[in-house]
């Protein structure tokens, strides 16, 4: 797998301490820089990104005007599953809000792209000013109007689930909340019979080790002197 983030998966975890799973950590800017590419026809560029450390190790590297770059090859599958939210008979996608940062250039670097969408339309609904990708990068089309989205931390009123991976020791919050440590999530409209006295009537309040250090990083205040009438 090449990921710029694993995410909180625990399957993943498993597969890949279990050595079932290879891991390729890749910058995210990088690994959209390789699926952009790789849509293009490049197949491979220089970038700064990630030089002298271990991700560049066994990287082929060069010089361009006295500065270091790694060189990295670009990303062609054989498959490419993508998320839009609409499309036409013709294959033209819209993308909402932030799908449109990387879908587009995953489905460019498919040999055979399938798009999952939550409607079809005809041809000539949509604005063309309005298409992220054009039909003839879209090779089959699904349509799925009602689907399940999960997320990796729900939190809803009053508890607070995980899935990902198993937390060391010390790693709880101050309310013995796993997965949050030092930190509370804002939750408005409720109130909460919270031991540490972090969440009150729906507001976020810092732990208290927080409140003391941003204190003593508090400039002074100044405040003006009196004016004593002559």
């Amino acid at each position: 797998m090449i990921s710029s983030y694993v995410g909180e998966n625990k399957l993943f975890e498993q597969q890949f301490l279990s050595g079932e799973l290879e891991l390729e950590l890749t910058p995210q800017g990088t690994l959209a820089e390789k699926l952009r590419a790789g849509g293009a026809g490049i197949p491979a560029f220089f970038t700064r990104t990630g030089f002298g450390t271990v991700l560049a190790e066994n990287k082929p590297t060069r010089t361009f005007n006295g500065t270091e770059y790694v060189m990295e090859e670009s990303i062609v599958t054989d498959l490419a599953l993508v998320k839009a939210w609409k499309a036409d008979k013709a294959g033209n996608l819209v993308f909402r809000y932030t799908a449109n940062n990387f879908n587009a250039a995953c489905a460019k670097a498919g040999r055979m792209t399938v798009v999952e969408v939550e409607e079809i339309v005809e041809i000539g609904e949509l604005d063309p000013h309005q298409v992220h990708l054009p039909g003839n990068y879209v090779d089959r089309l699904v349509v799925c109007p009602s689907f399940e989205k999960p997320i990796e931390q729900l939190t809803l009123a009053g508890k607070i689930s995980l899935k990902g991976f198993s937390l060391g020791p010390g790693m709880a919050g101050p309310t013995d909340q796993p997965g949050i440590p030092g930190r509370h999530v804002r939750q408005l409209g409720h109130r909460h019979a919270d031991p540490g006295g972090q969440l009150h009537s729906g507001r976020y309040h810092r732990h208290p080790a927080r409140r003391e250090w941003a204190a003593r990083r508090r400039p002074p205040s100044r405040k003006k002197a009196a004016r004593t009438p002559t």
